[in-house]
C-alpha cells in the first residue's frame, strides 16, 4: 500500500494558495488512478487569522473532489516540513511513502522525510 503525503502550503484568510490547491490536485489525480491508496494531509494552524489547519482545509478540498473522507488522515499539529515528516512518521505505517509537494520544496522535503522514517521505508517524490 502507498501512501501519499500531502505537504500543506498555508491557509490564507481570503481562501487557499495556490500551491496547496495544485498539491491537492496532484493528490486527487494519485488517487483516482489507484497510484496512492490512502493519503496523509499535513499542516496544523500556522495563521492566526484563520480558525482552520492546513490539514483540516486541505481534506475538505479532497473530500469535494471524490476522495473517500475514510482515505484521508489528518495531521494538523506541524508547523514546517521538518514537523511535517516527525508527526506523519507517528500516523503512517506502510513502508511506501509518495511525497505530494511542489518543485521547489521536493529535495527538502525529502530529506527531512528520509531522516524521519525508517531506513526500511522507501520515500519518493510526486
Amino acid at each position: 500500500m502507498v501512501v501519499g503525503v500531502v505537504l500543506g502550503a498555508g491557509v490564507l484568510k481570503q481562501g487557499v494558495p495556490k500551491r496547496a490547491i495544485i498539491r491537492v490536485n496532484k493528490a486527487v489525480r494519485l488517487w483516482k488512478k489507484g497510484i496512492v491508496s490512502q493519503l496523509v494531509v499535513c499542516g496544523g494552524y500556522t495563521n492566526p487569522a484563520v480558525s482552520l489547519s492546513e490539514a483540516f482545509v486541505m481534506k475538505r478540498i479532497l473530500v469535494d473532489r471524490g476522495v473517500p473522507a475514510r482515505s484521508v488522515l489528518l495531521e494538523s499539529k506541524s508547523r514546517n516540513t521538518y514537523e511535517n515528516a516527525l508527526f506523519s512518521s507517528r500516523l503512517v505505517k506502510s513502508k511506501d511513502i509518495l511525497l505530494i509537494t511542489d518543485g521547489w520544496h521536493r529535495r527538502r522535503a525529502l530529506a527531512l522525510f528520509k531522516k524521519a522514517f525508517s531506513k526500511k521505508t522507501r520515500i519518493a517524490c510526486a
